[in-house]
Parts: C-alpha cells; sequence; structure tokens
C-alpha cells in the first residue's frame, strides 16, 4: 500500500460509550460514534451496529479497498461467548485523484459504515450484554493522520422487541449501502477472461438494475495486488476480445500486478448510474 504523505501520529482511545473526537493542530478530524439499531437484543436474531464518522471539510477517510494510497477503516471485537460479528459493510465511495496522483476510493463528509451482529440463542431475557469495540482510520488531506476510538454498548436481552423503531440515524445511511446484484437482476450478464498480459477483463452489459454501467470498485483478496480498474469501454476496443463481441457490450480491464496467478476473477462492486441516482450492487463474480 502506498502511502503520498508524511503521517503525524495521533492515537484516540475513547473509553466510555457516545461520542469521540479525534483532535488534531487544535481541529477535529474525525467525530466517532457506534450506533445499535436497537438497544434490544433478541436472542438469535442479528442485529445491525453503525460506526458513524463526521469528517472536516476538505479531510477523507477510506474504503474497504483503499485503492492506490491510504487505508482502510478497520473495527475489532470484545465480544461476549456466543456473539459472532460479520464482515464491514460500506457505503458506495467516490475515486479521486490523490495530490500525488494516486486514486483511491473515499469518503467525504460523512459516511456510517454498517457491522452484523448474529447473538447466542441461549441467552436469557433481562440479561445486560456489554460489546466492545476499537475501529481504526486514517483521515488525509494534508498530512495523514491515522485515529482510533474504543467504545462499549450495553444493550439488553428481550423476549421481543419493543415497538420503537431502528434508530432514525441508520434508517437512511443503511439505504446507502450496495445491494446484492444476484437478488436484484440475476440475469445481468458478465464474464471474467483472463489475458495473456497481467490483466483481468470484465466482460458485462452496458445497462443494469440502476441505469448505464459506469466503474467496477474492486475487493481484492489479501496478497493480490492490482491497479484502479480502467473505465468501461466498448468490447470492439479490444481485439482479443472479439469473440465475445456478440453478447456483451463493455470491456473492464484490471492490471494485477502481484498474485496474477493466483486469480482467475475479483468480487466487487458494479457502479450504476441514471438521471436521479448512483448505485453499488455488490457482485460475486465468479
Amino acid at each position: 500500500m502506498h502511502f503520498k504523505k508524511s503521517f503525524a501520529w495521533l492515537s484516540l482511545l475513547g473509553l466510555a460509550t457516545g461520542l469521540h473526537g479525534q483532535t488534531y493542530n487544535g481541529q477535529q478530524l474525525v467525530q466517532f460514534e457506534a450506533i445499535p439499531e436497537s438497544k434490544e437484543i433478541v436472542p438469535g436474531q442479528p442485529f445491525l451496529v453503525g460506526l458513524q464518522m463526521d469528517m472536516a471539510d476538505g479531510w477523507h477517510t477510506y474504503w474497504t479497498f483503499s485503492g492506490e494510497a491510504g487505508l482502510a477503516t478497520s473495527v475489532s471485537w470484545e465480544l461476549p461467548e456466543g456473539v459472532v460479528a460479520g464482515e464491514v459493510l460500506s457505503p458506495l465511495p467516490i475515486l479521486k485523484e490523490e495530490d500525488s496522483g494516486l486514486m483511491a476510493y473515499a469518503y467525504y463528509d460523512e459516511v456510517t459504515h454498517f457491522v452484523r451482529l448474529f447473538p447466542s440463542a441461549d441467552w436469557e431475557p433481562g440479561q445486560e450484554i456489554e460489546i466492545r469495540g476499537r475501529v481504526d482510520w486514517l483521515v488525509c488531506q494534508e498530512p495523514c493522520i491515522p485515529g482510533d476510538a474504543e467504545f462499549t454498548l450495553t444493550l439488553t436481552v428481550v423476549e421481543e422487541r419493543s415497538a420503537q423503531p431502528t434508530d432514525p440515524r441508520l434508517e437512511g445511511q443503511k439505504a446507502n449501502l450496495p445491494r446484492s446484484l444476484a437478488l436484484e437482476n440475476s440475469d445481468f450478464p458478465f464474464r471474467w477472461v483472463k489475458g495473456d498480459d497481467n490483466h483481468l477483463y470484465l466482460l458485462t452489459a452496458i445497462e443494469g438494475p440502476a441505469g448505464q454501467l459506469q466503474a467496477f470498485y474492486p475487493l481484492p483478496p489479501e496478497g493480490i495486488f492490482i491497479e484502479i480498474p480502467q473505465k468501461p469501454q466498448p468490447i470492439a476496443n479490444f481485439d482479443h476480445l472479439s469473440e465475445y463481441a456478440d453478447e456483451f457490450d463493455k470491456a473492464i480491464a484490471i492490471r494485477v500486478n502481484s498474485g496474477f496467478s493466483q486469480i482467475e476473477h475479483l468480487d466487487g462492486v458494479l457502479v450504476f448510474e441514471n438521471s436521479e441516482s448512483r448505485k453499488g450492487f455488490l457482485a460475486n463474480l465468479h
């Protein structure tokens, strides 16, 4: 991973629940809060925790795959017995060029990441459960500042949730998460072709479940190093892909710098746009 800027090392450890602030040279860069969708847990029923981050003007944090620069926001847990945490679920970022010319997937202003927790089915109603975690991030403008926050959530086990709604701060943010392509449009055509030039090629249609395909945001496995995928181009631009021209409209070229022999495809997010919206769809493109 490349880092374009010098680091001023700053650590924030917030030991209590509530808001945590990251301050550098008198400026608050990130305000963080962990928000459960409800303070009530039903045994055996999964629930979401939102990791809300508000960044100072002009500063940004990074997506799950940060790109050619930066560092992804991550979370570690100290969970009671019987609780399992899923992967971090993150909204669609923007692709931006850093001052160095490197490209990165980033968030400005605010972002809420989510984690789904799977509680034990054996808990008894009336129990109070403490869930502890730590979030680490990198926030950048000039310079880049590592930050972190520890949090504790105290939740009550109930037989059935009350009629209270999901925390309103999370309701709108959940709509920003990429949806499953398989659930939305299982017929969207795609194919991976492995070239002889250290490139993978993703072949697709141009029209999808939410407008025209604009980009593919990859989620490479650990140990695989890639360049930012090119924008979708007409498949006719690639002579060696001519045999697929009757079936597909577009090709996205992705250069693999390390680990090319180990992969045949990449998972990621397909980005579609229309006149009203920009949406991402999680795609396990095997």
